[in-house]
């Protein structure tokens, strides 16, 4: 699986880079792993197009924000409620 993701990240497209990781494999096992067993039930279930992932900064930077406003909301929250008691 290493290989497949290696080739998506050089931009190949996914079958390709399944059937890539899938060939390589093959070549680099011995006679019992090779056999379809081992690699056949790896399937690929989505379109066939290669990933963007020049804005995944912007998914993991909105995250990042949602996550420390939880946070400092559930600690201004907390706070609140010691001091009226």
């Amino acid at each position: 699986m290493r290989k497949f993701y290696e080739e998506i990240a050089h931009g190949m497209p996914t079958d390709a880079a399944l059937a890539a990781a899938k060939r390589n494999y093959i070549f680099n096992s011995d006679n019992l792993k090779a056999h379809p067993f081992f690699w056949a039930s790896i399937i690929l279930t989505t379109k066939s197009k290669p990933m963007d992932q020049s804005n995944t900064w912007k998914y993991w930077f909105v995250l990042s924000a949602a996550v420390f406003i939880l946070v400092w909301g559930w600690y201004i929250f907390r706070k609140s409620r010691k001091i009226k008691v």
